[in-house]
């Protein structure tokens, strides 16, 4: 792999045979613009230098493996990026804040069906290039920052998804006023019903939202 220095693509998912112990490797593939690893039962951490030469990445696909330990705050150097997928594997620990860093390239960001805990990190309300925000099935706790009420009123975030989660409290009221906005939360967010529904006529009636959903982790409020 290091005598492939124009590579621009690698794909190797499905396979069952690649290891993070190669991350140095790829490290040199400076010109590569798409690495999709998923499904290949990676089983370590991702190692820091893992991100230091891939300036040039756009799409990042390392979800459906076996990950463990925290996203390390140097993938802030990914600044091409595109679409990071890293859903369906174990890693844990909080969001790193540098992550906004990603600005303002980053579209999809999908953190789902991992260990990940603490509160969502304010500094996400900055990234207004999100089109997609997935951290539903997560550790995740505390309150939806009111900053992330910037990423549809001034950005381009269609849907975004906490449900499954630990998080409670309020939900922004402005998320819940922008057209064709697909939000899918938890009972535990009281303003699934304070803010984003009016009772009409005896039925729940839902305004502006183009798709909305709630699961029943048990209501509050």
């Amino acid at each position: 792999m290091h005598n492939l220095p124009l590579l621009e693509r690698s794909q190797t998912a499905k396979q069952r045979y690649f290891s993070m112990a190669s991350s140095s490797e790829i490290g040199l593939l400076v010109n590569l613009t798409w690495l999709v690893l998923d499904s290949n039962y990676l089983s370590s951490s991702i190692p820091p230098e893992f991100f230091a030469e891939l300036r040039s990445l756009e799409h990042l696909h390392l979800q459906d493996n076996h990950l463990t330990g925290a996203l390390p705050s140097e993938i802030s150097a990914l600044r091409s990026l595109v679409d990071l997928r890293l859903n369906a594997t174990f890693l844990n620990g909080t969001i790193p804040t540098e992550i906004a860093l990603l600005a303002p390239n980053l579209e999809h960001l999908d953190l789902s069906s991992t260990n990940i805990s603490g509160s969502i990190p304010s500094e996400l309300g900055t990234m207004t290039s999100l089109t997609w925000l997935k951290l539903d099935n997560t550790q995740l706790s505390g309150e939806i920052p009111t900053e992330l009420s910037n990423l549809a009123v001034n950005g381009s975030l269609a849907r975004f998804n906490i449900n499954d989660t630990h998080v409670s409290g309020e939900i922004p009221s402005d998320l819940c006023a922008v057209p064709d906005f697909h939000f899918d939360c938890s009972f535990d967010l009281c303003g699934c019903f304070c803010v984003c529904l009016s009772l009409a006529h005896g039925n729940w009636q839902i305004s502006l939202l183009d798709d909305f959903n709630v699961t029943d982790d048990g209501l509050w409020g």
